[in-house]
């Protein structure tokens, strides 16, 4: 009776264990992957605004010529 109540109670604390590891683990991926589309969302919108900075130029050098 006291085997069986001791091996619940040690079952459990292992399964808590593992499900705290798992979680953590968990959690670190899902950092990770969040740094990572914060950094791709960064260098997006450095790359959306050399962009539209180079179309912005386009644009006023075809606006120049058609004026001439």
């Amino acid at each position: 009776m006291i085997f069986t109540i001791h091996a619940r109670s040690l079952v459990k604390f292992y399964c808590q264990y593992a499900d705290r590891h798992m979680n953590l683990k968990f959690m670190r991926r899902v950092s990770e992957r969040e740094r990572a589309i914060r950094q791709f969302v960064i260098v997006k919108n450095k790359l959306m605004s050399v962009f539209n900075a180079s179309v912005l130029l386009l644009t006023m050098n075809f606006v120049i010529t058609l004026s001439k």
